[in-house]
């Protein structure tokens, strides 16, 4: 942002990507690499944002985060103080457990070794969009996310917020609807 004469001009303004949708990616056994799929590649073609950060995610997972957030968290954590414990915790957990990783130009990306073994990731893996960043997973550990009832009771109370209206009702019984058939077994829902 450029100061002149009290008025603030933006002459750069970064856009960033908003992530959506769930892939499931080969994982090539030589190498570890994924290929981005199309409509990923649109969202970073259109940002360029082709640097991004490798972390561990709190649930067996691996967060993908685009350099110029990646910037943002920097700074963040170059406030904290080095000798507080739980500052250092963070740092060993977040910086110390990342990786810079660079898309090619046939939009390929090796996973390092502690990237698959921490999600537990080996012949496929589930890419998921989360607005400004990725989630890498294991296929069979998303689904049981996915199903989990905490998954499912957070999504409720999320969806009440987003849509606080006459259709809460409705989301509510369809919801419950969802799970009284899931538990009888009728999928037909």
């Amino acid at each position: 942002m450029l100061k002149i004469i009290g008025v603030f001009w933006n002459f750069l303004e970064i856009k960033m990507a908003f992530y959506i949708g769930e892939y499931i990616l080969t994982v090539e056994q030589k190498g570890g690499r994924i290929v981005i799929p199309n409509d990923l590649r649109y969202e970073m073609d259109a940002c360029h944002q082709k640097v991004f950060y490798l972390l561990r995610g709190i649930r067996d997972n691996i967060l993908m985060i685009p350099s110029q957030l990646w910037e943002n968290v920097s700074k963040q954590f170059s406030n904290e103080p080095v000798l507080n414990p739980t500052s250092q915790i963070a740092m060993s957990y977040i910086v110390g457990g990342s990786s810079r990783v660079q898309i090619d130009a046939q939009y390929r990306m090796a996973l390092p070794g502690w990237v698959r073994e921490h999600a537990g990731i080996r012949d496929t893996a589930v890419i998921v969009g989360c607005g400004e960043y990725l989630e890498l997973w294991n296929e069979n550990s998303r689904k049981a996310f996915i199903k989990s009832p905490e998954t499912k009771k957070l999504i409720e109370k999320l969806l009440a917020k987003l849509f606080p209206s006459k259709f809460d009702e409705e989301i509510r019984k369809v919801c419950d609807d969802k799970v009284v058939s899931e538990q009888s077994g009728d999928n037909s829902l």
